[in-house]
């Protein structure tokens, strides 16, 4: 006996990917997902260099809107300089961070971010 499942699944609320590219003046995070159907969806991002010859880690947190599709998919991708957080980079640092997605305040799903490098030589 057999049974033909025709019904479709909703893909769960979550985020896919989030890459990060940056040099020493700006980067660029750019984040897919799917399953969205929630209110007011916001993805916070925080990156974190820390300085290889030692020193206090510098922690980047910001956040941007997406706008989901019909099917709930969702991609964005936001550039910032580095002096939009009052600071310009002058060593050499590892990289680290992840992505929330969160809907009125409501963590949703998150994720590690993919860095194209995971240095940036700045000093």
């Amino acid at each position: 006996m057999s049974l033909a499942a025709t019904c479709a699944f909703a893909a769960p609320t979550r985020l896919l990917t989030a890459r990060f590219t940056g040099d020493c003046g700006s980067f660029t995070i750019a984040v897919t997902g799917e399953g969205l159907n929630e209110p007011n969806p916001i993805v916070s991002y925080n990156i974190t260099l820390t300085p290889r010859s030692g020193g206090e880690p510098i922690s980047i947190v910001d956040s941007f809107e997406v706008t989901p599709e019909k099917n709930g998919s969702f991609r964005k991708t936001i550039s910032e300089s580095w002096k939009k957080f009052e600071f310009s980079l002058a060593a050499n640092y590892d990289l680290s961070g992840s992505v929330l997605l969160t809907s009125n305040q409501n963590l949703l799903h998150t994720l590690t971010i993919k860095f194209t490098r995971k240095k940036l030589n700045c000093g």
